[in-house]
């Protein structure tokens, strides 16, 4: 496979990795420097923090520690790992690189396979599951995995701003609309249910919640049954394996030693401005660093929106310019709804609080798994939408019109339905740009009416109209009539009409055309723009 003819997909491919891993690398160069010995100075606590899960994890070999709960930290009373952030996932796998290189090493490395990892899964998601061009996937890509939102989780929360397995999570739900290979599916989202748990289960909970607003959005509500019932025995292997695995790990995060529910009132007030989106963020080209502190209180790595007046003006307009896409309309629908609750409990604007201003996140802030949700971070799933978004808008409205279209039309798989003229009016076949020659439609009186004679098959055409309306010959089936009946898959209908249906009194000529004796039951035998009764 080639991209016009240039250079193969797969060159192609390597080369959008190899930019992204290149500025991933190019983000954290000065921490790349002296791993060991320098630190994110933004936000240098959680930083520290990671670096001693990554060594946390070494002693579970070394000296036979539980994964689950540590002494070393906050005794005597200690600290539960699962109730915290402590990646195994990631942790594990590294072990022999922080044994031999140090935490710091491998902190760095998280940090880049956080944005890069981003990327690139993003990339293969949208060109090869979604079906964008591939400037338009790398485009997306570039944006999800190097948005103002990952830019500044990055600072101190790799677990938050590594999103790798976001997409593929994602893919993995919509194939499981089609029907078949139930326990295939089931199985390959649990096993990624239960990597991405090991490395974040609130990003896990937000896909839930994209997803589930997504699906209402987009699938037609007399639709949801037919899918209910294909994906509903997949979600329910997902559930069955997944749960198994997680029963005693979830048990002693909600019910083990130092175990605690919720958040406290300080942090889950943590929100988002209003002026929040339209803002640079401080780590864009034209941000300012002033006026980010300003709008969201100086909390550096917690800057989930930030997009910037320009690009909210553009989404807008593409959400208006593709309102007629259901694909559009449901990510439209999914983002307002993420931004209205990615402003917290009391609004925010421009600063200023508002304490008798409630959002909606009200009513869920106290729910069960909701109470722990810090309403800033649901502008994560914003900033994926809006990735999502520009990968569709530079595939439809830009990629689309500078693709050379081919001279050639495309191959009509159809096949002359009738050999006779009808004499409704005929539309002109889509695989065609000649128009369809008009036909009368008009029945003549019944005292001028002439008795129906029978004649020869005719000529193949030299017209371009569809064998579905005009029952003549497809200009692409080359007068083949192996299959009268079938048409082409740009007008088939559901069940054959009427007006195709042969004779019931057909008898074949001399010349192989049938001959047939018109009924008031045979609709098919009207010639010439006249109709008679036997």
């Amino acid at each position: 496979m080639t991209i016009r003819g240039k250079f193969p997909a797969r060159t192609a491919d390597t080369l959008a990795i190899l930019s992204f891993v290149i500025g991933a690398v190019y983000v954290l160069n000065e921490l790349w420097a002296d791993p060991n010995g320098r630190y994110l100075a933004l936000n240098f606590q959680d930083s520290f923090t990671f670096e001693w899960f990554l060594t946390h994890a070494t002693e579970l070999f070394t000296k036979g520690e539980t994964p689950f709960f540590s002494y070393d930290v906050n005794y005597p009373m200690g600290v539960n790992l699962m109730a915290n952030t402590s990646i195994l996932t990631l942790a594990l796998p590294l072990t022999p690189v922080t044994l031999w290189l140090g935490a710091g090493v491998t902190f760095a490395i998280i940090s880049t396979l956080a944005v890069a990892g981003t990327a690139v899964a993003w990339y293969w998601v949208l060109s090869r599951d979604f079906g964008r061009s591939r400037p338009a996937a790398y485009v997306g890509a570039a944006f999800l995995g190097f948005a103002p939102a990952i830019m500044s989780q990055l600072a101190g929360h790799p677990n938050i701003a590594g999103q790798g397995l976001i997409p593929l999570i994602v893919a993995a739900v919509f194939r499981m609309r089609h029907p078949g290979r139930t326990w295939r599916q089931g199985l390959v989202l649990a096993g990624l249910v239960l990597a991405q748990a090991g490395i974040n289960e609130e990003m896990l909970f937000f896909t839930a919640m994209a997803l589930f607003v997504f699906i209402l959005a987009y699938v037609p509500w007399r639709d949801l049954p037919g899918y209910a019932k294909v994906m509903l025995p997949k979600c329910g292997v997902t559930l069955l394996v997944a749960g198994a695995v997680l029963a005693y790990p979830l048990y002693f995060q909600f019910t083990g030693p130092q175990a605690y529910h919720g958040l406290d009132s300080g942090v889950r007030s943590i929100n988002l401005d209003v002026l929040g989106y339209t803002t640079f963020g401080r780590y864009s080209i034209g941000g300012d660093v002033a006026e980010a502190v300003r709008v969201n209180r100086g909390n550096a790595s917690e800057e989930n929106g930030f997009f910037g007046w320009p690009l909210c003006l553009v989404l807008v307009a593409a959400a208006i310019a593709m309102w007629r896409s259901r694909l559009s309309r449901a990510l439209f629908v999914t983002a307002f709804f993420f931004v209205i609750m990615s402003f917290g409990d009391t609004l925010r604007i421009d600063a200023v609080e508002h304490t008798d201003w409630h959002g909606p996140w009200h009513w869920l802030a106290l729910l069960p798994l909701f109470d722990s949700v810090v309403p800033t971070r649901l502008g994560l799933v914003v900033t994926a939408v809006a990735g999502v978004t520009i990968a569709l808008i530079i595939d439809r409205l830009i990629v689309d019109r500078l693709r050379p279209r081919s001279t050639r039309p495309p191959r009509c798989r159809s096949r002359p339905r009738s050999s006779r003229p009808t004499t409704r009016g005929s539309t002109p076949c889509p695989h065609s740009s000649a128009p369809a020659r008009p036909t009368a439609s008009r029945r003549r009186p019944a005292s001028t009416r002439r008795r129906h004679r029978p004649a020869a098959r005719p000529a193949p055409p030299t017209t371009s109209r569809c064998p579905s309306s005009a029952r003549a010959w497809c200009p692409r089936s080359r007068g083949s009539s192996r299959s009268p009946w079938r048409s082409c898959r740009w007008c088939r209908p559901r069940s054959r009409p009427p007006s195709a249906r042969r004779c019931r009194r057909s008898s074949p000529t001399a010349t192989g055309a049938p001959s047939c004796r018109p009924t008031r039951s045979s609709p098919s035998c009207r010639a010439a723009g006249s109709t008679t009764s036997s």
